[in-house]
């Protein structure tokens, strides 16, 4: 049998279908990777077009300049955009008439319809509202986000300031998710009760002034499953907590985690009002003792997830096993501690009294990491 010359041999050929699997099961593609895949053949163009536009980063204002002209000479990559990272950072070296250019093509881009997710940040978190009010489709937005931390660089000791009045409130009727971080968020009073659909609230770093937190919302939070603050201190931001835990009736995961540990917030104490919807709990930098085990235990009947962690937990490791073995919390599948114990003197735990956490766990089946 005459064996094939090297002409009739044909180099290997991945299957078409098999592209954009390829490019999802890689999340730290390049755009320079892109650029290289998309002229490997036609029928890397489309999926790597809908992995460049479904959501770009424009962290400069040439980035938007540029991203506004290829959506303009293609109007059909406008399908592909899905939501869009506007990041632009400040620059006291362009004229007033360069500016003008570049938040036009900034609301140009707010301007897209049908997309789906925004976040502003570096100059467009200065006073975000009156770009948020540019999004010409926010009955489809779910999932917005103000960030306020790339103007740190630029000696701002508090966070630009983000009003939440009853204009924006009426405009996003979709919003799922909602994510502020190192913005002054104040929140005034609103002459009408409006729909609040959130499932998913992150605070990071935020001052809120005007009313409470919990007043975005007239009424129970039915929807909020979510609940994520990360503060410098628990002073100002436990009664917010609490406030919220006590309308969102519904509440799934709580996150509360504050850096400063000269405070000593308490969010859970024995005349707050049960909440059994809660599943996951996590607590850092708060002062915990037995006490607040207990606290927890009665208002959280159905708690799965529990993380105490920080510098304040006054809980020994004999503490720990006696509230497992108790048996208080009849759902908990897993318990992440810190291998410590603060409660004067400061102890770090031996390798015995980790053990004696780890048998208790063991006992119930709850998987224990500290």
């Amino acid at each position: 049998m005459q064996s094939p010359s090297v002409a009739d041999v044909r180099p290997p050929r991945i299957v078409d279908d098999l592209i954009p699997i390829i490019l999802e099961n890689n999340d730290h593609w390049w755009p320079r990777d892109f650029q290289r895949l998309a002229v490997v053949s036609s029928a890397w163009v489309a999926p790597v077009r809908k992995c460049l536009y479904t959501r770009p980063i424009l962290s400069t204002f040439r980035a938007c300049y540029l991203f506004v002209r290829a959506l303009t000479e293609n109007p059909s990559l406008r399908s592909f955009v899905q939501g869009v990272d506007l990041c632009p950072v400040p620059d006291d070296t362009v004229c007033h008439g360069i500016i003008e250019k570049m938040m036009a093509h900034v609301r140009f881009i707010l301007g897209l319809q049908g997309i789906r997710s925004v976040k502003l940040g570096g100059a467009l978190a200065v006073s975000a509202e009156r770009f948020i009010d540019a999004v010409t489709s926010s009955n489809t937005i779910v999932d917005l986000c103000i960030d306020g931390s790339a103007l740190r660089t630029f000696c701002l000791f508090s966070g630009p300031p983000l009003l939440w009045d009853g204009i924006l409130a009426s405009k996003f009727t979709s919003l799922r998710t909602l994510r502020l971080s190192c913005v002054e968020f104040t929140v005034p009073p609103l002459p009408t009760s409006y729909p609040m659909p959130l499932t998913e609230l992150y605070l990071e770093n935020v001052d809120i002034t005007g009313n409470l937190l919990v007043d975005l919302c007239q009424g129970p939070w039915y929807t909020l499953r979510t609940l994520g603050v990360r503060a410098k201190s628990a002073v100002g931001n436990d009664y917010h907590i609490r406030c919220m835990i006590q309308r969102c009736v519904n509440l799934e995961t709580l996150r509360y985690e504050v850096r400063d540990t000269h405070g000593h917030g308490a969010i859970f104490d024995h005349e707050s009002p049960p909440r059994h919807s809660l599943r996951q709990l996590l607590l850092s930098g708060l002062d915990v003792t037995p006490q607040s085990l207990d606290d927890i235990a009665l208002c959280c009947r159905n708690l799965e997830e529990l993380t105490v962690l920080g510098h304040l937990v006054r809980i020994s490791s004999t503490d720990w096993a006696s509230w497992l073995a108790s048996d208080t919390l009849p759902a908990l599948r897993a318990l992440r501690t810190p291998h410590c114990t603060t409660s004067p003197p400061f102890l770090y735990w031996s390798d015995d009294m980790i053990r004696h956490v780890q048998v208790a766990c063991s006992a119930r089946n709850i998987v224990f990491c500290c």
